[in-house]
C-alpha cells in the first residue's frame, strides 16, 4: 500500500496474483473496507465470466 501525496489517497494492490486487484481510499479507516470491495468484485467478475479466481484470500484482522 502506498500514499500519493499529490491526490491525497491510499492506494494498494491485492498481493499473490496474476490479476490486478486496486483498491483505494481516502482516509485511513476506508482502507480496509476498499481491500474489501476490491476482493469481492474480483470474485464477483470471475464467477460471471466462468472463470476462476487466481487463489483463495483470507484477510486477518490485528
Amino acid at each position: 500500500m502506498d500514499f500519493d501525496e499529490a491526490d491525497r489517497i491510499l492506494h494498494g494492490r491485492v498481493p499473490g496474483t496474476r490479476d490486478v486487484i486496486p483498491f483505494e481510499a481516502d482516509f485511513v479507516g476506508g482502507i480496509e473496507r476498499a481491500f474489501h470491495e476490491a476482493v469481492d468484485d474480483y470474485l464477483e467478475h470471475c464467477a460471471e465470466t466462468g472463470r476462476g479466481s487466481d487463489k483463495s484470500f483470507r484477510f486477518l484482522a490485528g
